[in-house]
């Protein structure tokens, strides 16, 4: 089993969107391994877009990771997510798959640089307790 990083964000009922989202994960991968604080952080794409609430997750999965992805698509769309947003900056949920800890006290390895290089990234994954 890998630890993989997820970053889970939404602006519209965002603390209930997150609460959806960890509870899918859980249901799938099983208890997750670690959890920031959820964090708040500005609309980039839509200046009169609300707020993004994000979270930091890891969850433990032999999957590869194409397949992890496309699950956690699914689990967006069960969750109310289209694609592409019928009004901009507005989003139910995002789960970015950011990497893995291929191992106990190694670094992350970065899957997506451009999610992971993002200021709201950034935060949670400062926040993310260390998993062994």
């Amino acid at each position: 089993m890998t630890e993989l990083v997820l970053v889970l964000g939404s602006n519209e009922d965002a603390a209930a969107q997150l609460e959806g989202a960890r509870a899918a994960q859980a249901a799938r991968y099983g208890a997750l391994g670690a959890a920031s604080p959820c964090l708040s952080s500005p609309a980039s794409d839509a200046a009169d877009a609300p707020a993004y609430l994000n979270q930091a997750v890891v969850i433990r999965s032999a999957l590869d990771r194409h397949v992890l992805k496309q699950q956690l698509r699914e689990i967006e769309t069960e969750l109310g997510r289209v694609r592409p947003a019928p009004r901009p900056g507005h989003c139910a949920i995002d789960i970015d798959l950011l990497g893995c800890r291929c191992g106990v006290g190694e670094a992350m390895e970065i899957w997506d640089a451009r999610a992971a290089a993002a200021p709201y990234a950034r935060a949670v994954l400062a926040a993310l307790p260390s998993v062994g």
